[in-house]
């Protein structure tokens, strides 16, 4: 991530509070006029001092003013690479052949002549039958690679808008008393609906940023993932055909060695888990 996110964000931020801060300084200057019309002879004045106490109040529009920073958050994982390596191997499977037995002997008469001959049978012998075959064995190595996280901080500073308003308690109930008062009431009213407007609309931007960033570091970890998924799939597809062809894949020999191609996906796929919870860990929001 670019400081030009950051920028971007600060810029809403002050885009916000620029469009509200005309509405505070109007709802300010409300609460002066009613002030004003209060202190000034005439009959407004004369009324409501007949009718109202008057007590000055400040009223405070406050919200917390959102900083963002972008921190750098580097992960090293593991990640599988595969290369095919082209295997001849010879390996037995049991098997079943056909073989002639002698079972005894039946008399053949010519004249006065006995000629004893052989009663030959097939019978089935299970027997090792060598298999050779060829295919390309899956080889998977372990590289390790770096990835940097742009993460989304938030530090939060207090702002306050004091806007004084007089507040008015009706003495003598008159038809002009209660709606000054109710006047009164309503700037009142407007200043805190106010500031909740601001801080719902300084929110609103804090989570979508923060989606926008996270959205992002969630694209690099699905390539984490895929890269598992490709190296697992070629490892099932050697599983597969060996066991098809009579191949145990717990033994599969090699010029090296017998290969435990069972083993091998298995810890693959723990090792997937435990990078993906790794990269989870480390794009934690503070």
């Amino acid at each position: 991530m670019t400081n030009q996110t950051e920028i971007d964000f600060q810029n809403k931020i002050k885009n916000i509070t620029d469009r509200y801060e005309p509405r505070i300084k109007a709802l300010t200057e409300k609460g002066r006029k009613l002030a004003d019309d209060y202190q000034t002879p005439g009959d407004i004045g004369l009324v409501i001092g007949a009718d109202v106490e008057v007590d000055w109040k400040d009223v405070e529009i406050s919200f917390d003013l959102p900083t963002m920073t972008i921190r750098n958050q580097t992960i090293s994982l593991d990640l599988p690479e595969i290369t095919s390596n082209k295997q001849k191997i010879s390996f037995d499977v049991p098997d079943i052949r056909m073989v002639d037995r002698k079972v005894g002997q039946y008399p053949e008469f010519h004249g006065l002549t006995v000629k004893w001959s052989d009663i030959i049978v097939s019978v089935p012998e299970p027997y090792m039958r060598r298999v050779e075959i060829e295919f390309d064995l899956p080889l998977v190595t372990m590289k390790r690679q770096e990835f940097v996280l742009g993460i989304p901080e938030f530090s939060m500073q207090r702002q306050q808008w004091v806007v004084g308003l007089p507040q008015f308690t009706v003495v003598n109930i008159s038809a002009k008393a209660a709606e000054i008062k109710q006047y009164g009431d309503a700037l009142k009213t407007e200043g805190e609906n106010l500031g909740a407007e601001m801080r719902a609309e300084i929110q609103s931007e804090i989570v979508k940023y923060q989606s926008t960033l996270l959205a992002s570091a969630y694209g690099t970890k699905t390539e984490v993932s895929n890269s598992y998924n490709t190296a697992l799939t070629s490892v099932k597809n050697a599983i597969d055909g060996l066991s098809q062809q009579g191949c145990d894949p717990v033994k599969v020999p090699t010029q090296n060695g017998n290969v435990n191609l069972r083993k091998v996906y298995e810890d693959m796929t723990a090792n997937k888990a435990q990078s993906l919870t790794q990269f989870d860990s480390s794009m934690a929001i503070n």
